[in-house]
């Protein structure tokens, strides 16, 4: 009889697989941008609802925060960051001139365009062994423990 997984030990893999994913995001990624800094960046992007269902476009400190599950803060701290290399500003919403979104700039959508193909490399190199039917397996579990998760 074979041992079902234990959840710590599937934990422990999955925290395997972000280290890899890290590692190889790092070695083609901007010195000095770690995954939050790219997650800012992909959120903010003007053309992921063509993509996913996630909210994208500019968006305030406070909608940053909650997406990423970050203090309010830390996404402060990362969009200062990404503001002093260009990649995004701060500007007066046009719906509300009380509130201040965050835009990428011009760079910020080239620097995207080079994360998102990085993306694709590192995910055909860790996936493509994986035939079509388990990757949808494994998309279908993911969404499932995401929704399982309580919303802060």
């Amino acid at each position: 009889m074979v041992d079902r997984p234990q959840p710590d030990d599937l934990l422990s893999d999955l925290f395997s697989l972000f280290g890899m994913m890290r590692r190889a995001m790092r070695s083609g990624g901007i010195a000095g941008l770690g995954p939050s800094h790219h997650m800012v960046l992909m959120r903010l992007r003007e053309d992921a609802g063509e993509l996913h269902a996630m909210p994208h476009g500019p968006a305030r400190v406070t909608e940053l925060a909650q997406f990423l599950h970050l203090t309010p803060a830390a996404i402060t701290q990362i969009v200062t960051e990404l503001e002093a290399r260009g990649l995004v500003a701060r500007e007066r919403s046009e719906k509300d001139r009380r509130a201040v979104v965050v835009h990428v700039t011009p760079e910020g959508v080239r620097v995207i365009q080079g994360l998102r193909d990085r993306r694709r490399a590192v995910a055909e190199q860790m996936l493509g062994a994986i035939s079509p039917e388990d990757r949808e397996e494994l998309a279908r579990i993911l969404r499932r423990i995401a929704e399982t998760q309580p919303r802060e």
